[in-house]
């Protein structure tokens, strides 16, 4: 190799080796000391099979570390290993999961952990999703202390589990309650195709394992290359335990079966330490001010602190969850935010992306589950992780997250579910009919069912007190920018690939309005005005910019049966990017939480903000009205009439997206024609691209007149057309002096009635 070629060869590497560093640092790397502050992870768990809904289980001590991992959707316990727990907790990385430590010493197949009427066999729809509730349901994990106690139902029968670490043995103990028929339970994957069905201790020399039961009479079962126990019909509760070990492994004394009810009433505190911190009250010069609740990043759990999910209980406690899966409990609360204490109440789950309070009982949104949180012995730690509702099918995509949780009043629940979206963030991975949906689960958690699709990757909802449904999304493949979508049943919001019906739909419905990416390049969710407390905006709906952090009122307006509409930013700046936001019923103020995660300007790694309303005049555009021949501009305060009415003081241009299988869209001309359809993809979309008139086109303001108030200004725009984006400046005073340099950018579908 020549010098000079060598010499770039390796400039082109060290700058391969920056940017892989540069984008690895934009992603948060969870730490794993806090695993040691926890006795289970909920996750996709890597071991010689993946489990795609999985709880990482401590079962030995500091001295002989061992860890199971229990499938909640089968019902199964999938792995055994030694020497560790897990490893490569990164799981806002990109396609990886955690991944046993140590030598796995039994595993399974993807099966049903439980047999009934000797029915063996996988029954589950396209092979996805929990078992069938008749089979067999996760109820949740109940923690008594750093143990924890697994309970389901196996054909209706109440079933608890838990396992310890002994000699080098798993100790499965096991209470089933009666039940008028056997049971097979699984135990492992063997390569022995007969055993001894009566023995109470077998020594499985192929597969390199030994198994011995304690408590039942021994009737073992192989069958498909899986050992099973067989648990005979009872007319009382059964208390067994299961002993799984390498060969030479077994404990020489027998193990103590005791009941496992004892352990699940709550136990001794895991996180007993709190933090108290000294917010911050922001300057009272406009109508809102930012006042800032430091966050705990520094806490001696270890934990990392991205805050994805927030509520108010009814005295006015907050409880936030993370990405990594904790929940946290804040109080004191108050106007002058002088003695903030953070309380640990949870951790362990699976992408806490959401959290709402019924009742004042805390729900958090997993990727695997709703989870619904108790505290039994008020200690102010969960003591039982119920499962609400698991229905959700979930794969091994990295991107397929379940965001956010709202309600409506009549407390059914809401969240969204993204699309499996390949690394580099173009096409798709396996689909299946989750993806991509905007889904409700019952108020009572029993079933679920989906609204709408064609959502690529919508962080972020709202749902308003009429029952309003919104989301966001972010641009991506059928995704030109992100778009502010008005829900209704049965719809698709633009991403064919995951429309999840057939024939393939070759339109969309409209979204309210399109956003620019100096607007936001990556959507969170909405929130509505209820409170009384907030000033001028009760009402309105307020949409948060994650990628911007940005903080934007929502104008929108009927037109021929459609939605149509744009948003104007609050003068707000926020420490990280905002993703859910909610009124608390004690001060009526509003409070967001966000992280710094995927692509975001944001400065740390997670905030807590109040927006608090200062009783100053909100200096705000309210309603944007189009029509044939201009715009009609309603303002919150009265303008100065020689500015509001001088046409030099506006610009406005708008410009349309085009809709295709390419990642995004150029901004092109309203008067450019081109189009694509549906399979148009590949290069195809491309090579048309580079065909469009990429341009905004600026429009004439012929005249702008001011309504006899002050607060209406109509601007006479005879070109003006129907456009995916129109953008309008204007700089212009209040009667009070106050200046108005602002940005509206908005989304015509149509033109309504002319206004006086």
């Amino acid at each position: 190799m020549k010098k000079k070629a060598l010499i770039q060869w390796v400039v082109w590497l060290a700058l391969c080796v920056l940017g892989l560093e540069a984008q690895a640092a934009s992603r948060p790397l969870a730490k794993t000391e806090y695993l040691k502050h926890i006795p289970f992870v909920s996750a996709t768990i890597s071991s010689d099979t993946t489990t795609l809904k999985g709880l990482a289980i401590k079962v030995g001590t500091t001295n002989a570390p061992a860890a199971i991992c229990f499938d909640t959707e089968m019902l199964r316990v999938s792995a055994g290993w030694t020497d560790g727990f897990v490893q490569g907790v990164n799981l806002m990385s990109r396609g990886q999961y955690p991944t046993n430590i140590g030598q796995i010493v039994f595993s399974s197949d993807v099966i049903p952990g439980w047999v009934v009427d000797g029915k063996f066999g996988d029954p589950r729809e396209d092979k996805h999703g929990p078992l069938p509730k008749t089979l067999g349901h996760y109820r949740g994990l109940y923690l008594n202390g750093a143990e924890p106690v697994i309970a389901y139902t196996v054909a209706g029968t109440e079933v608890l589990e838990k396992t310890t670490g002994k000699g080098g043995a798993f100790l499965r103990t096991l209470e089933v309650e009666k039940h008028a028929r056997p049971f097979q339970v699984l135990i492992a994957r063997v390569k022995e195709s007969s055993v001894d069905g009566k023995a109470a201790s077998l020594e499985l020399k192929q597969t390199g394992i030994a198994v011995t039961v304690q408590g039942l009479k021994a009737a073992w079962v192989i069958k498909d290359g899986h050992l099973y126990l067989e648990i005979p019909a009872a007319n009382k509760t059964q208390n067994f335990t299961l002993a799984v070990s390498k060969l030479g492994g077994l404990a020489s004394d027998k193990p103590v079966v005791n009941s496992l009810k004892p352990l699940t009433k709550g136990g001794p505190s895991l996180w007993p330490e709190t933090m108290t911190v000294k917010g911050s009250l922001g300057v009272n010069s406009s109508a809102y001010t930012v006042d800032t609740i430091p966050v705990p990043f520094e806490n001696p759990y270890e934990t990392d602190m991205y805050l994805a999910g927030m509520d108010f209980f009814s005295d006015g406690r907050a409880a936030i969850s993370t990405f990594h899966g904790d929940v946290w409990v804040v109080s004191g609360i108050d106007s002058k935010l002088q003695k903030v204490t953070w309380k640990r109440y949870a951790a362990g789950l699976y992408h806490a992306l959401g959290l709402k309070i019924v009742d004042d009982v805390v729900y958090v949104m997993g990727r695997d589950q709703i989870t619904r949180l108790h505290d039994l012995n008020n200690d102010g730690e969960a003591d039982f992780y119920e499962n609400f509702n698991n229905d959700v099918w979930i794969t091994v995509g990295f991107h397929e997250f379940a965001f956010d949780l709202q309600t409506d009043p009549a407390g059914n629940f809401y969240f969204a579910k993204a699309g499996p979206v390949n690394n580099g963030g173009r096409g798709f991975m396996t689909i299946l009919k989750h993806h991509g949906t905007l889904l409700r689960v019952s108020k009572d958690g029993s079933k679920m069912d989906v609204v709408a699709t064609g959502f690529r990757a919508p962080n972020g909802i709202g749902v308003g007190p009429n029952g309003e449904i919104t989301t966001g999304d972010n641009e991506g493949t059928w995704t030109p920018r992100c778009r502010i979508n008005w829900v209704k049943p049965g719809g698709f919001y633009g991403v064919v690939d995951l429309a999840q019906r057939s024939p393939l739909p070759t339109d969309y419905d409209r979204p309210v309005c399109w956003l620019p990416k100096e607007v936001d390049n990556s959507s969170g969710g909405q929130v509505w005005v209820t409170s009384d407390k907030w000033g001028p905006l009760k009402g309105e709906m307020l949409h948060l910019a994650y990628g911007t952090c940005s903080m934007y009122l929502v104008m929108k307006e009927e037109v021929n049966g459609l939605l149509q509409g744009g948003v104007v930013k609050l003068p707000l700046n926020f420490e990280s990017g905002i993703m859910r936001a909610r009124f608390n019923p004690k001060d009526g103020q509003l409070y967001v939480v966000g992280m710094k995660g995927w692509q975001t300007s944001a400065a740390k790694n997670g905030c807590f903000q109040r927006v608090r309303y200062t009783g100053k005049p909100a200096n705000l555009p309210r309603q944007v009205h189009a029509v044939k021949g201009g715009l009609s501009i309603e303002f919150s305060d009265a303008l100065d009439k020689e500015l509001a009415t001088d046409g030099e003081n506006y610009s406005l241009a708008e410009w349309n997206y085009i809709w295709s299988a390419a990642y995004g869209s150029p901004e092109i001309s309203v008067k450019d024609k081109t189009e694509l359809k549906p399979e148009d993809k590949g290069g195809a979309e491309w090579s048309k691209a580079q065909m469009v008139i990429k341009q905004h086109d600026t429009l004439t303001i012929k005249s702008a007149k001011l309504s006899a108030d002050g607060k209406t200004v109509f601007l006479e725009v005879p070109d003006l057309r129907p456009a995916m984006q129109v953008h309008l400046r204007y700089n212009l005073e209040t009667t009070a002096g106050s200046v108005l340099r602002q940005e509206i950018y908005y989304t015509i579908h149509g033109f309504g009635p002319a206004r006086n």
